[in-house]
């Protein structure tokens, strides 16, 4: 690696620090950010049974449904190819 690239990779790790350093004091002059109401975690923690769905409804042991999404090179990629696999 030439000089050069080592100067231009400190200079941006500097910047890069510098940027870190100036949000962290910006963020920590706002306001605080309000968590969760209590009504939600205690829904969330208690699970789908309290909250007063019956436990059919719970998707452990069922099957997936079949979707389909784009894969990183285009190409469409469907859940039941990957079937039988672990």
């Amino acid at each position: 690696m030439s000089l050069a690239q080592r100067l231009l990779l400190i200079s941006i790790a500097i910047l890069a620090g510098v940027a870190g350093s100036m949000t962290y004091r910006w963020w920590s002059q706002g306001e605080p950010v309000a968590g969760p109401s209590p009504e939600l975690v205690s829904e969330l923690v208690a699970g789908p049974a309290a909250a007063g769905q019956p436990k059919d409804l719970e998707l452990i042991g069922s099957l997936r449904p079949d979707y389909t999404l784009g894969s990183s090179t285009g190409e469409r990629v469907s859940a039941s190819e990957f079937d039988g696999q672990v």
